[in-house]
């Protein structure tokens, strides 16, 4: 069973302007126990909550080795994503 619901999109402002978005998706999604995107313009990148913490799964439609969410790794992220 479907069920609609609204959730809250955060946009954060980089230092030069630019808007980075960060939406949920949903939850107990296959392979995984969540999903969170994250845009900058037309660009998105894709993280999934697994057993040992959230990872980054796809930058920029490119799919990625899956890689442990940090502070560098997230910064790496959104680097890409306004590249």
């Amino acid at each position: 069973m479907e069920t609609e619901y609204e959730v809250p999109m955060l946009t954060a402002k980089l230092k030069d302007g630019t808007a980075v978005q960060i939406r949920p998706v949903g939850w107990n999604i296959i392979g995984s126990k969540g999903r969170v995107d994250i845009s900058v313009g037309e660009k998105n990148g894709v993280l999934v909550l697994k057993d040992d913490g959230w990872q980054i799964l796809d930058v920029g439609g490119v799919k990625e080795e899956l890689v442990l969410l940090n502070s560098d790794s997230l910064a790496d992220l959104i680097g890409r994503l306004v590249g």
